[in-house]
């Protein structure tokens, strides 16, 4: 998706990148591994991914730019709110 985009635009200014689905199951006894390893494939690996092909683009035209860059990250869940600034 990143390297599609660098070949058709030239270059990668911002990536907004969602992933989510829930979790089917309501209790710990029906609990099914190969669904929650689904799950964190996509909620988790899936953001990591879009966040390292970003970063790898985009540090490298920050880098001849001479400018800097931050990756904005923000989870959200029912209950909270994380969010962390990553200089990379």
């Amino acid at each position: 998706m990143v390297e599609s985009m660098v070949e058709r635009y030239g270059h990668l200014d911002i990536m907004f990148s969602n992933a989510g689905i829930i979790n089917p199951y309501r209790s710990i006894v029906e609990f099914d591994l190969s669904a929650a390893n689904h799950l964190f494939g996509i909620n988790v690996l899936g953001m990591v991914a879009s966040v390292k092909h970003a970063a790898r683009v985009t540090r490298s035209v920050a880098a001849s730019s001479g400018l800097g860059f931050d990756i904005k990250v923000v989870v959200r869940t029912a209950n909270d709110t994380v969010s962390g600034t990553f200089n990379v």
